[in-house]
């Protein structure tokens, strides 16, 4: 049975590399924030709770900030003024500075537009983003497949492995 072909984002990799370094031929990423933005991407579908009772929706002075139909938080950027008003309601503190993402168009993977070897798998050279057949998510090895605003996305993370480790330890506490 294969699996789906997947960009894939390996945190681990990442860490301490320039990521400004690694291109994205994205139209709306002109300032090469592509990665970044997988990042952000991937971080926001895991960490945020999807409150019934938004409070950093509410919190917002400028109503910068909306659910979209898929239930992500997506921010608009001509609206935002970052006073982190919705950074300070957050109860579960999951919202950072930085850490939303904007109500501008994404990534579209590339694939969308034909290109077989994404811009930025190419210019990282394969360390720290890559394409694969991914069968689906394998926690204890550090491989996350994550539904983001863009579509499915696989991340690799040794960090995000101790996090389900220690979520799952306190669940079986209750």
């Amino acid at each position: 049975d294969m699996g789906m072909k997947m960009l894939v984002v390996d945190f681990d990799k990442l860490e301490g590399m320039d990521t400004a370094a690694i291109k994205c031929s994205y139209p709306f990423h002109p300032e090469n924030r592509g990665v970044a933005r997988l990042m952000e991407e991937a971080s926001m579908a895991v960490v945020c709770r999807r409150c019934e009772q938004e409070s950093c929706v509410a919190a917002c002075p400028r109503e910068a900030l909306e659910k979209d139909e898929k239930g992500f938080l997506v921010r608009h950027n001509l609206r935002c003024i970052g006073c982190l008003s919705c950074v300070s309601a957050c109860p579960f503190g999951t919202l950072h500075a930085g850490g939303l993402a904007y109500f501008a168009p994404g990534c579209d993977l590339c694939f969308a537009r034909g290109i077989a070897t994404p811009t930025c798998v190419e210019s990282s050279g394969g360390k720290g983003v890559s394409v694969e057949e991914i069968e689906g998510s394998d926690e204890k090895n550090g491989l996350f497949v994550v539904d983001t605003r863009i579509g499915k996305l696989a991340v690799r993370s040794r960090a995000w492995t101790k996090l389900e480790s220690a979520v799952k330890k306190e669940g079986q506490r209750k």
